[in-house]
């Protein structure tokens, strides 16, 4: 959900694997055929629920149609225009358990956020993937679905040697799939503990790094 623009632009061949998500999903182009779905639980979805807004922090959700939220923000505004998902009221607490979920999405300000994941308990950071995807965003997902783990089972899927795979990002969640690539670029924008994990790093997003 939410790519189909960028693809326009970017262009694709049939064949192509799309990752989404963070990694909790591969999908098949141009069918957009899920072949690799990684969910967490709406009882798993609660518990996060109920720290994030321990914390005090605004979140919402993603299932594999729609921007879930219990109240229209600045945020479920932007995954609308910029990314053309439609966003869907609900009540957390009523979600019926068979709702697909990929991730929590959490905002706030930067120190908001680092002292919120500073502060997820171990019941949670030892059973989801917590990622700060920017310095306003914390996600949570399931273990499994992260950026590295979806490029590794690709490669898997095509006979793709570690060692031949190359990989390009900019944030915290990427650092699992710049450390798997044989080659881990970073982009010249991207945080310092980015740089220092990859192997090379190229021009920012406004010199055409990629």
């Amino acid at each position: 959900i939410g790519a189909d623009k960028y693809l326009a632009d970017i262009g694709f061949q049939e064949g192509d694997f799309l990752i989404s998500n963070n990694g909790a999903t591969i999908l098949s182009l141009p069918d957009f055929e899920i072949k690799y779905l990684k969910t967490i639980s709406v009882s798993d979805h609660r518990s996060i629920d109920a720290f994030l807004s321990e914390q005090g922090l605004e979140h919402y959700s993603f299932d594999t149609t729609y921007c879930l939220s219990e109240r229209l923000h600045e945020y479920t505004e932007w995954e609308k225009k910029a990314n053309g998902i439609e966003v869907k009221l609900v009540d957390f607490s009523k979600m019926e358990e068979s709702v697909q979920l990929l991730k929590i999405m959490a905002f706030g300000s930067p120190p908001a956020i680092e002292a919120s994941m500073q502060a997820v308990p171990d019941n949670i950071r030892q059973n989801y993937a917590v990622v700060r995807s920017a310095d306003i965003l914390l996600e949570f997902l399931h273990p499994s679905a992260t950026k590295g783990n979806a490029v590794k089972t690709i490669a898997n899927w095509l006979g793709v040697k570690r060692e031949d795979v190359i990989c390009i990002g900019d944030s915290g969640n990427d650092l699992d799939m710049l450390a798997y690539a044989g080659l881990g670029i970073a982009m010249g924008n991207a945080k310092p503990d980015v740089h220092a994990a990859a192997d090379k790093i190229t021009g920012s997003n406004e010199e055409s790094g990629i």
